[in-house]
């Protein structure tokens, strides 16, 4: 989450939006900002290691994230539509583990 933000701050978002949308067997976090929209080549490859378009960027922000994602049975990734009337929305996906 504190990737995200930095990320849309740096975007120049001046709204961020955080839902829920509850499944079956995940819950998925949409994280929306209105920051400058992605260009489509940017988007594909977000998720790169080092790949980045900040002068100063390491472009580790956003692999890492992923990776810790996965590590705990999740995800994260780009949503092919931003939520409505935001530019990005990533998805952190969370398992739902019933005991």
């Amino acid at each position: 989450m504190a990737n995200l933000t930095k990320n849309a701050v740096e975007a120049g978002a001046h709204r961020m939006d955080i839902s829920l949308r509850q499944q079956d067997d995940h819950t998925d976090i949409l994280v929306s900002n209105d920051g400058c929209p992605m260009k489509p080549e940017v988007a594909r490859e977000v998720f790169v290691p080092f790949f980045t378009t900040k002068k100063s960027g390491s472009g580790i922000g956003l692999p890492l994230s992923r990776q810790m994602m996965m590590a705990q049975d999740g995800d994260l990734s780009l949503a092919e539509r931003p939520v409505p009337s935001y530019s990005t929305t990533f998805i952190l996906t969370l398992q739902t583990y019933i005991r």
